[in-house]
């Protein structure tokens, strides 16, 4: 009887001591970057004079780790951090091969004079450490281009009691490639921060700003973002405070701004439900504060065409829910002439790239 409960004992310590070895080594690895650092990146063939085009032309795009296509489901949105319950933790590899190329084509075929992406992997277990990140440089060859992570982790442990499958190795990042060589470039820490533990798994949430001279001596400031999710609404919100600090300052200083990303947010007053409804509050999506950062700034988006498909299943065209959470934001003295979303049926990712063109008044 003692050797059975001896071994009974020693069964269940094992998931235990699993746990807790898991939560202390990554407590004491997370990395965890505050602050404003300096970026340097790739110069390419990029024209180091001053921009005088008076219309500038941008497309943002969360890439989704060429892991979130049409076929992806995916199991924090279906399952939980325990178990997978039968949905996908990361694609089969051919999957992910032929989202990339799909990427790929998208961005070589997209004549844009800023490209800012978000999720893009370098050597990730779930993109099996495919390096998309020169990858999807060698697209636009000529321009400069300057990446920042926003996920750094030697192994992201979930689902939790499936260990011989775990999400693993993550580095990923934004990236932001434009005609210009930028004056100066920074990697800007968002605040808020989930509880512990699930901290130390979490993304460390940034924003990659990227400085150019116009031609009649002002200053465009360019931000590449991509705000939380799985939150309860609080991270988002400090995120929001720390942004609108930023941005009104910037236009305080006589500086043109274009703000573009996945905001996991809707634009203020647009119903999240637009395209497809949800009478049971399902997937209920918060939106960005009226009159952010001041009354005065536009937020641009094409309200016909959705940006981002839930991935609690497969995306089925008539059944999937979709929302738009990636935009654009300008300050005064910037004006869109033209916003449409490139409507792929989500074919390569969860989101679908956003165009915008720009008129400096």
């Amino acid at each position: 009887m003692r050797k059975l409960l001896w071994g009974l004992g020693v069964v269940l310590a094992i998931p235990v001591i699993y746990i807790v070895v898991v939560l202390a080594r990554g407590t004491a690895v997370d990395w965890r970057p505050e602050g404003v650092d300096a970026v340097v990146g790739s110069t390419g063939s990029a024209s180091s004079a001053p921009i005088a085009d008076s219309i500038l032309t941008f497309l943002t795009w969360n890439v989704g780790y060429s892991g979130l296509g049409a076929e992806a489901d995916f199991f924090m949105d279906g399952g939980n951090i325990l178990l997978s319950r039968g949905m996908n933790i990361r694609m089969p590899q051919s999957d992910a091969e032929r989202y990339t190329a799909g990427i790929v084509q998208q961005l070589a075929n997209t004549k844009a004079d800023f490209f800012l992406l978000q999720e893009v992997d370098s050597f990730s277990t779930r993109s099996y450490h495919d390096l998309q990140l020169e990858r999807f440089r060698k697209t636009q060859p000529a321009y400069a281009a300057v990446f920042t992570p926003n996920y750094i982790n030697e192994r992201v442990p979930i689902p939790v009691m499936e260990p011989w499958r775990v999400y693993g190795e993550v580095y990923s990042g934004l990236l932001s490639m434009s005609r210009w060589l930028p004056t100066g470039v920074e990697r800007h820490a968002l605040p808020g921060r989930f509880p512990w533990p699930d901290q130390i798994f979490q993304l460390d949430r940034c924003a990659l700003v990227q400085r150019h001279t116009l031609a009649d001596g002002r200053q465009l400031t360019v931000l590449n973002i991509h705000l939380s999710a799985y939150d309860d609404g609080t991270v988002k919100q400090e995120q929001l405070r720390y942004l609108a600090t930023f941005l009104i300052a910037e236009a305080a200083a006589g500086h043109l701004v274009v703000v573009g990303g996945d905001w996991n947010l809707v634009p203020p007053n647009f119903p999240y439900d637009q395209f497809i409804g949800d009478p049971e509050g399902r997937f209920t999506q918060q939106a960005v504060p009226q009159s952010f950062p001041t009354e005065d700034w536009t937020f641009v988006y094409d309200a016909a065409t959705p940006t981002n498909r839930k991935t609690n299943a497969p995306y089925l065209p008539d059944s999937s829910f979709v929302t738009t959470i990636d935009f654009f934001l300008l300050s005064p003295g910037l004006r869109a002439v033209k916003t449409k979303v490139i409507d792929q049926d989500f074919r390569w990712s969860d989101h679908q790239p956003v165009y915008m063109e720009v008129v400096v008044e």
